[in-house]
Formats: C-alpha cells, sequence, structure tokens
C-alpha cells in the first residue's frame, strides 16, 4: 500500500472544540492537584 503524497488534514470544528475542552479541564486538575500537594506538605526550611 503506497501513498502517492501528504494529503490536508480536514478541519472539524467540533473535534477542536472537544479536544480544547479536555485540555482545559487536564490543566485545572492538575493546578489544583499542584495546590493540594503544596498545602498537605510540611515545612521543610528549618528542618536540617
Amino acid at each position: 500500500m503506497r501513498r502517492t503524497g501528504p494529503t490536508e488534514l480536514q478541519f472539524d470544528p467540533e473535534i477542536e472544540k472537544t479536544a480544547r475542552a479536555i485540555r482545559k479541564a487536564t490543566r485545572e486538575a492538575q493546578a489544583s492537584r499542584g495546590t493540594a500537594l503544596l498545602r498537605d506538605t510540611p515545612d521543610c526550611q528549618g528542618q536540617t
């Protein structure tokens, strides 16, 4: 099976909208998890 050359991908706005929503939700979940981890971690300054 051979290709004749690269073809243009078709833009689907519905797929792009879904992908943006998923990326936003992932980014927000990681950010909230990161702040929760920082809040629950004991302060290590001055402990040697």
